[in-house]
C-alpha cells in the first residue's frame, strides 16, 4: 500500500475519536502522521506530556520550539497553502499554540476542544495565517 494510502486510511480509523489533550489534539496526531508518513519517532517526544491545555503550553514553553521548527527539523518545505494536498501539513500559531493539520486528500484533518476529531474540506477552511508544508515523502 502506497503509504500516503495508510495515511488516508489513518486519518479515517481517527474520526470521531473525542478531542484529548496529549493523546487526540492537533500536534499529538500530526506526529503520528508524520510518524507513519516517515518512519520517526516523533510522537514519542509529545505523547502524554501534557493532560490539558495549561501542561500544554507550559510543554510549548518550557521546550522553547515552533511546529515550523519541527517540520524543518524532519525536511518538510514549506509551499503556499494553496497548494497543499494529500500529505501535507497545515501549520500555524494560535494563542501561544501549534495548530496543525494533516491534510489528506482535499480534507484536512482536524481536532479541537470540544469537538470529535473530524475531516474538513480545504475549500471550508480559510487558509489566510496558515502555512503549509510539505514532507519529504521517499519517492
Amino acid at each position: 500500500m502506497d503509504p500516503r494510502d495508510r495515511w488516508i486510511a489513518w486519518a479515517q480509523s481517527i474520526v470521531g475519536q473525542p478531542f484529548e489533550w496529549g493523546r487526540t489534539d492537533c500536534w499529538t496526531l500530526t506526529v503520528q502522521a508524520i510518524d507513519l508518513a516517515l518512519g520517526t519517532k516523533l510522537a514519542r517526544r509529545y505523547r502524554g506530556r501534557w493532560r490539558n491545555e495549561e501542561e500544554a503550553r507550559a510543554y510549548a514553553e518550557a521546550c522553547g520550539e515552533t511546529a515550523a521548527d519541527v517540520l524543518r527539523e524532519i525536511g518538510a518545505r514549506e509551499i503556499p497553502p494553496a497548494f497543499a494536498a494529500r500529505g501535507d501539513v497545515l501549520e500555524r500559531e494560535q494563542d501561544g499554540l501549534p495548530c496543525v493539520a494533516p491534510v489528506v486528500g482535499r480534507l484536512a484533518l482536524i481536532s479541537a476542544p470540544g469537538h470529535a476529531v473530524m475531516l474538513v474540506p480545504l475549500a471550508r477552511l480559510d487558509l489566510d495565517g496558515w502555512r503549509a508544508w510539505r514532507l519529504p515523502w521517499a519517492s
